[in-house]
């Protein structure tokens, strides 16, 4: 009979500690509550002494976060505004410089009286439809030494070497400035064949060098000189313009502005 009755007796015993840990666990709870509510009311001191609340915090958080950025901004702004500078060979101030990555040529021939600015030619990047080399280049000319007023246009040239006839007879390419597609009518047409001893290693068919002309007017001009990317496809070739092109493009139009 006594082996049913300890069970019972060890609850006995047991009943007072489960009391007893309960009564801890209901005190230490409530020690939490107030802690919380002690450091819920620092907060608030201390807010009300510093005058900035966490709504605020963050404020300032994401302030700073903009500041950082707007730097960086600045910094590829500048970077940018270096690197056409020198491309283009004159400040914004419109003092020429010298630089040995200018790409903008001026010349000036005394017989017609007429100057051009130049950008100097530079490979295209042939996407697909050949294997000739292609160059790009874009310039614009006025009468005398001193630009009495814009260009009407500025002519863009394409230039490949052993291309054979490949453009002979296109009256139009599409370009694509900044995605969004533009026709434009070929302006002039050049074709100069190669001698076969300069030659060496290609076929009669492909011995000539070609040259494709656009001419764009000042509104045309501007949107490709502001683009971030410039493509092109004449007849079944496609091309794209490097960004130090484009920024050429852009130096042009700096002159343009500054009337040298």
């Amino acid at each position: 009979m006594m082996k049913y009755l300890l069970p019972i007796v060890l609850i006995l015993f047991a009943s007072p500690a489960l009391a007893d840990a309960a009564d801890e666990l209901e005190q230490l709870r409530k020690e939490n509550a107030e802690l919380r509510a002690q450091v819920e009311a620092l907060k608030a001191q201390l807010e009300a002494a510093t005058g900035v609340s966490e709504s605020q915090k963050k404020a300032i958080a994401a302030l700073e976060t903009e500041k950082r950025t707007l730097q960086a901004d600045k910094r590829e702004l500048e970077a940018k505004r270096d690197r056409l500078t020198e491309l283009a060979g004159v400040t914004e101030e419109g003092t020429l410089v010298a630089s040995k990555d200018a790409r903008i040529v001026t010349q000036y021939n005394a017989g017609k009286d007429l100057t051009s600015i130049r950008a100097a030619p530079e490979p295209l990047t042939v996407t697909g439809g050949s294997r000739a080399d292609h160059y790009v280049s874009a310039a614009f000319s006025y009468p005398g030494q001193n630009m009495a007023s814009p260009p009407d246009a500025v002519r863009v040239y394409i230039q490949t070497v052993f291309s054979g006839a490949e453009y002979r007879g296109l009256d139009q390419a599409t370009f694509f400035i900044d995605d969004t597609a533009e026709t434009v009518p070929v302006a002039d047409y050049r074709s100069q064949k190669r001698s076969a001893t300069r030659a060496a290693g290609k076929s009669r068919a492909n011995l000539s060098n070609e040259v494709v002309v656009f001419e764009l007017d000042p509104d045309t001009f501007e949107r490709w000189s502001r683009a971030a990317t410039i493509q092109g496809r004449m007849g079944r070739v496609t091309f794209e313009f490097t960004s130090d092109q484009i920024a050429a493009l852009k130096a042009l139009r700096k002159r343009i502005e500054l009337g040298k």
